[in-house]
């Protein structure tokens, strides 16, 4: 089936007037389909046009259709090279609205609904990865007749040919690697998630998996050390019930030690009391990930980071509960300020060396570039509060 490119204006169109504008409203409690201008994001600070915009999609797994998708793309195999020259702009790939509605209908796939629902139905899963090996080999096939053939073609029917290309390698990128490699990717951070059926944990390490990716391009620029923060905010109520599930599953003594640090290192863990402004009482908690090494191969650091997450129990159970409030941070860089050491790598913390300073509430950050004027800011630092480990 091949929607006409008017309907696709169209379409478009009546999305685009159905749109709402929202302004200082949480993503949590604004409308579907709406624009909020400077979202309110608890326990998160924005920095970029994250401060300033966001946008609220709509659900929409009851509107994808997968039968209709593979339907296309087996029609596919119908309107390949070689073929009559005067037919190649009309028929070849079905033509340009054809594989523009393809484009629209794969792009849907990274939506969080249906991309939960892709997640946990395994049939599902099966049918995209037999529609992602059937686009592979059509591309492959026609690539290679096209090497055969381009002598005989002409300027204008190689160019038709290699954007159609294109764009069918898009697709095919946009399945494999953005839907189907990711739910690989998260199945492995998060054991037993596919089984659980719990969308708010997928959503969870659907973002801590992207962040991972994000950093693992970055490390190209600088890979000796890289860090990742994950932060929740539950009511008392929910964190004291995350608490007695931890210590029924015998991790009270792991929470120990992994909450009795000075520096913010790996495997540390951060928790907090704090009230919110209508008096409401919250408790927050920090999961930290990091790794250093002056030598290394690119992939090392988010691997091993991939791998700490897998095998970290508590963050494992934490998902379960009903938070409030999540952010992930992250850093990969050169350490060209102090060592490379773990306990200089990116997210650090706001906890003071000195217990009799108090502080309120877990600020992480993450630093991008080199502080010039350090020695005055640590000199006037330490003058007023605490001495700053060398």
């Amino acid at each position: 089936m091949m929607i006409p490119r008017g309907k696709l204006l169209v379409n478009q169109i009546r999305k685009l007037s159905a749109i709402n504008i929202e302004f200082a409203t949480s993503i949590s409690q604004a409308k579907e389909n709406s624009i909020v201008l400077f979202p309110n994001r608890p326990n998160t600070l924005l920095c970029g046009i994250s401060a300033f915009i966001a946008f609220k999609g709509t659900s929409c797994v009851q509107n994808y259709n997968l039968d209709q998708t593979q339907e296309l793309v087996f029609s596919l195999k119908a309107k390949v090279l070689p073929m009559e020259s005067e037919s190649i702009d009309d028929n070849f790939f079905g033509g340009d609205d054809f594989l523009n509605t393809l484009v629209e209908q794969c792009q849907d796939f990274k939506q969080e609904d249906i991309f939960s629902d892709l997640f946990f139905d395994t049939p599902k899963k099966d049918q995209l990865i037999l529609i992602a090996d059937t686009l592979e080999q059509l591309i492959q096939n026609q690539q290679s007749i096209f090497k055969t053939e381009i002598s005989n073609l002409s300027s204008a029917d190689v160019d038709i040919i290699s954007l159609r290309l294109e764009k069918l390698q898009d697709i095919w990128w946009c399945i494999k690697k953005e839907v189907i490699d990711n739910i690989v990717s998260i199945g492995n951070l998060a054991i037993g998630l596919e089984d659980s059926g719990n969308t708010e944990g997928l959503k969870i390490f659907k973002r801590i998996n992207a962040v991972l990716n994000s950093i693992d391009r970055l490390e190209v620029r600088g890979r000796d050390s890289a860090g990742i923060s994950v932060i929740f905010s539950f009511n008392k109520k929910e964190f004291e019930r995350f608490r007695e599930a931890l210590i029924k599953a015998g991790m009270a003594e792991r929470l120990k030690q992994r909450t009795n640090h000075l520096v913010l290192g790996n495997n540390s863990l951060t928790i907090n009391d704090s009230f919110s402004q209508t008096g409401e009482h919250l408790v927050t908690i920090s999961s930290v990930y990091k790794f250093a090494a002056e030598i290394g191969a690119l992939g090392d650091n988010v691997s091993f980071i991939r791998s700490q997450i897998k095998n970290d129990l508590m963050l494992q159970l934490l998902v379960n509960y009903n938070f409030i409030a999540n952010s992930v941070s992250a850093h990969t860089r050169w350490a060209s300020i102090g060592d490379i050491s773990v306990a200089n790598c990116h997210p650090q913390d706001n906890t003071p060396t000195e217990r009799e300073i108090g502080k309120t509430g877990i600020i992480h950050v993450c630093l991008n570039g080199d502080i010039d004027n350090y020695l005055e800011l640590k000199t006037e630092y330490e003058a007023r509060y605490d001495k700053i480990h060398e």
